[in-house]
């Protein structure tokens, strides 16, 4: 039979051996040895996400992301804006057929956009403006402390760019489809207590109901900085922005459990047997809304004076008239300007200081030399070098021009320049600019592009556009 035929294994030549063999105690040498290739790839995947993240964001980002949170002493008060530089005149709009809920803020006339008008209510508690629909601690009828509504609806077309009210620290970019929508907040440390502006406390302001968010978790941001566009997600009857401020802390010293804040839960609501209308109507747990908020647009046009501030183990005076000097010194008046170049100044020694790879400390110098004959600012020139490399800063300049395209200074600069991309996408270090930030006119900003489109540079507000900087490969 074929079968008998058949050979054994090892008579043929043939010899079993086991692929793995184990052993019979535990052995360091060999285990690893076994097992290198797996110590290897987990090596070479750590190198790879470590080197892609210092690559794209830098090493100041890696080590925060590895030391920990930023420090509270970076962040700077600097005094309070509006949540919104410009609104819809209603009024206006409505000659031109224009409604809040039917068309967006691109499709307002120039003619009709007005700076937000101040906050007021009337004897009944009405706001007398009607760009505000809902006052603070309101039923959604308007009248302000008759409800528990904790922060201020203000009217505005979806688009409208809305901007952080200080300098603060992104804390929170989220999505609640049955509440605020799309909102942000802003955590503000050592900012002046509305109940004594004396001392300092930390707040948070909340924006809700966005259509877009600009800004992610961790991110510092400047006072005016444009942070969100408003909209009508979440539970929004129109067209609007849901703006608040929170405590920390309670008076009473209890932590504020949730931002954005609310005075009441589901569960509360319910076990009331309340809808949500009936419950903020009616004024339901409005104690919780005093004890745990602000009335927002109150805080921000008070405008307190900024206090001291502690930099590099020293009290710098905010103000001239806190501004003290020495016997052997000659006076020198303490200006805000100054002051803003020396928060800057310590905000870059702290960066180097984390890159720990800088070759001399990084100064600033403390009266930057001026242009002669300059006039008043009326455009800015871009200037980079044309291309760009993956995963590579690029340094482009930033001159202000006065209406004759010479040199001006940056005395004559009123507000902020926002750098933006008009075509492509790129991140900028630092995204806005003050006059602060300008020597003999000119201004250095890091800009980082995203992938191989080209960029053009777009500065806001004079609609200023670079050249196209184009990939160049590797």
């Amino acid at each position: 039979m074929y079968l008998a035929r058949l050979q054994s294994a090892h008579r043929a030549g043939f010899r079993q051996t086991a692929l793995w063999r184990p052993y019979e105690r535990p052995v360091t040498g060999p285990f690893l040895r076994h097992r290198s290739s797996f110590l290897i790839a987990s090596l070479a995947l750590l190198a790879f996400v470590a080197g892609n993240m210092m690559g794209t964001h830098g090493w100041y980002v890696f080590w925060k992301s590895v030391l920990g949170a930023v420090d509270d002493s970076v962040i700077v008060y600097t005094g309070t804006v509006t949540p919104a530089v410009q609104v819809a005149d209603p009024a206006c709009w409505q000659r031109y057929a224009g409604q809040t809920d039917d068309h967006t803020w691109r499709q307002v006339p120039e003619a009709c956009r007005v700076p937000l008008p101040p906050y007021a209510v009337d004897a009944q508690g009405h706001p007398t403006d009607a760009i505000y629909s809902v006052g603070y601690m309101g039923p959604y009828s308007g009248e302000e402390g008759k409800g528990t509504h904790p922060g201020i609806d203000i009217r505005m077309p979806v688009g409208t760019p809305v901007r952080a009210i200080a300098t603060g620290i992104v804390t929170a970019v989220g999505e609640n489809a049955g509440g605020f929508g799309r909102y942000v907040v802003l955590r503000h440390p050592n900012v002046p207590d509305p109940e004594n502006p004396k001392k300092t406390t930390t707040l948070f302001s909340a924006y809700a109901h966005l259509s877009a968010q600009l800004v992610s978790e961790g991110q510092i941001v400047d006072k005016g900085q444009e942070i969100a566009l408003s909209g009508r997600t979440g539970f929004a009857d129109g067209a609007h922005l849901h703006f608040q401020i929170d405590r920390e802390k309670s008076r009473t010293g209890d932590e504020t459990p949730w931002h954005p804040y609310w005075p009441f839960t589901s569960s509360e609501m319910r076990a009331a047997g309340l809808t949500f209308e009936q419950a903020v109507n009616s004024g339901f747990q409005s104690s919780n809304g005093y004890a745990f908020t602000i009335h927002p647009m109150k805080y921000v046009q008070a405008n307190y004076t900024p206090s001291a501030m502690l930099v590099a183990g020293q009290t710098i005076p905010r103000t001239v008239a806190d501004a003290t000097t020495s016997p052997d010194a000659p006076p020198q008046a303490v200006t805000l300007r100054s002051l803003t170049v020396q928060r800057r100044e310590q905000r870059l020694l702290q960066r180097a200081a984390l890159q720990r790879f800088a070759p001399k400390p990084v100064t600033i110098a403390a009266q930057p030399t001026t242009v002669a004959n300059a006039g008043a600012v009326a455009g800015v020139e871009i200037q980079h070098a044309g291309s760009f490399s993956p995963r590579d800063w690029q340094t482009v300049r930033v001159s202000l021009l006065d209406a004759n395209g010479h040199r001006a200074t940056a005395d004559s600069l009123k507000g902020a320049l926002y750098l933006r991309t008009a075509f492509g996408s790129a991140t900028f270090d630092p995204p806005v600019l003050q006059a602060a930030d300008f020597r003999d006119g000119e201004a250095e900003v890091r800009v980082l592009a995203h992938g191989t489109q080209t960029v053009v540079i777009d500065v806001k507000p004079f609609n200023a556009l670079s050249k196209p900087l184009k990939y160049a490969g590797r």
